[in-house]
């Protein structure tokens, strides 16, 4: 009685399972039906992948990459907006354009894709573009400092010169406000040197007031930029033009003096555009903005920069070099002599005689001199005629008390550049050592 009565009660629980499974996978049916018809428009108002042939491998895999998720959730602005921030770092930009509006379509709270598309346009010297782009952006977003400065920035180049100072004046307003609520001190980089939209805002004012002939404000604002950020090299060669225009030629030359033992750019801090910057897998972007980098004296965002650039195309020799020049540059002799042997050794003679000449110091300042010594010579033998392989070999000899050789070899470096000053000095030291000070002292004095 009792096993008749189970099997029938399986049974019926089979049953009502099995019907469960195919309304499940009807349900499953019907939502996936729905969700192309809802993804295939969508998709369709995304760019075509561009040809990516020639392009860096690390560029091409990741745009692959972001258009496949952008491509499966059309609808959604971040995969949408990061397909572009892709575009735009990769050199794609009327791709990216069309990834930005899409992604403003369908989120306008969020802002960001709308900066970005203002940045490119700036990049591309839109300026009237940049303009109608970020004036509504400002309406609804007016606490965003950098992008009335970039606007000020615009309108200045429009040569319309009083809107241009309403947004600097309130770029350098939203910028104070912002530093007094997070009771924070302006960015500054390694060496202390401020770098404030509210200071770039400021020399914006002084710019325009000076372009309207008001020479006494412009120094007024200057004065007290300066004294607020003394460091700011810009302001320093703006000052010393507004002294010029006011008959101080004194005070003028001062200040120009001043402003050419600082640096003289600073971009004002931006932290969307850094995250452009970092998520880039161009290794070219990532070099030109570790340079902007070095060039502001920022340091650690320089090395930052260019080992996020080691870690794209380790294999292209042409990337290796332009790699290894810039480790080269930023002191990572260390990080530049893996990258520049690898080229020299891919390129052979047709390596570059600047790159041969850095491979070269980066071995005797990694102190492999033997190697280095071997190096130089070997390049003279090849490259008869370039002064810096005789420079360099003559410079490392000396540092070994190998004197009697480094004099002929700098000499030698003159007479293919008689004005050559590193090879004057390097020979004024060497007839020192060998007690020619007469000789030495005439050329440490053809050296300055």
């Amino acid at each position: 009685m009792i096993l008749p009565i189970i099997l029938r009660a399986r049974a019926r629980i089979g049953a009502a399972s099995l019907r469960w499974l195919v309304l499940a996978i009807l349900a499953l049916g019907i939502w996936l039906c729905v969700r192309e018809v809802v993804r295939r428009p969508g998709a369709a108002l995304l760019p075509k992948l561009p040809t990516l042939g020639g392009h860096q491998p690390a560029l091409v895999k990741h745009l692959r990459r972001v258009d496949r998720a952008a491509r499966s959730n059309p609808n959604d602005a971040p995969s949408v907006g990061t397909l572009g921030m892709a575009y735009h770092t990769g050199g794609f930009y009327e791709h990216a354009k069309r990834c930005y509006r899409r992604a403003q379509e369908l989120d306008r709270s969020d802002s960001k894709w709308t900066y970005y598309h203002s940045l490119l346009e700036e990049e591309l010297g839109n300026t009237r573009a940049v303009v109608q782009i970020l004036e509504p952006l400002l309406d609804r977003r007016s606490d965003l400092a950098i992008g009335w400065y970039r606007l000020g920035e615009a309108r200045f180049k429009l040569q319309q010169y009083d809107r241009s100072e309403q947004a600097y004046q309130l770029a350098a307003r939203q910028d104070q406000m912002e530093t007094e609520a997070h009771t924070t001190t302006k960015a500054a980089d390694a060496s202390g040197y401020s770098y404030s939209v509210h200071d770039y805002a400021c020399l914006g004012i002084a710019r325009v007031v000076m372009t309207q002939g008001r020479a006494t404000d412009a120094h007024d604002i200057l004065t007290d930029l300066v004294e607020r950020s003394p460091g700011f090299g810009p302001a320093h060669t703006m000052l010393g033009r507004v002294y010029q225009h006011l008959d101080r030629e004194a005070d003028g030359r001062s200040h120009h003096e001043l402003a050419d033992t600082l640096p003289q750019y600073f971009p004002p801090h931006d932290p969307l555009l850094d995250v452009l910057i970092h998520q880039s897998h161009n290794s070219n972007v990532l070099r030109k903005y570790a340079q902007i980098a070095q060039a502001s004296r920022d340091k650690p965002r320089a090395q930052s920069l260019a080992r996020l650039a080691m870690q794209l195309n380790p294999t292209d020799p042409d990337e290796m070099e332009k790699l290894g020049r810039l480790l080269f540059d930023l002191d990572l002799k260390q990080d530049a002599l893996r990258y520049l042997r690898q080229h020299v050794e891919t390129k052979g003679l047709a390596a570059h005689v600047k790159t041969m000449q850095k491979f070269g110091l980066c071995l005797v300042g990694t102190d492999q001199r033997d190697e280095a010594e071997i190096f130089f010579r070997q390049s003279i033998a090849t490259h008869p005629d370039v002064k810096e392989f005789h420079c360099e070999l003559g410079l490392l000899l000396a540092s070994r008390q190998r004197h009697v050789e480094a004099v002929s070899l700098l000499k030698r470096a003159l007479k293919l550049d008689p004005d050559y000053a590193e090879a004057h000095n390097g020979l004024g030291n060497s007839l020192g050592a060998q007690g020619r000070i007469n000789q030495a002292i005439d050329h440490y004095r053809q050296s300055l």
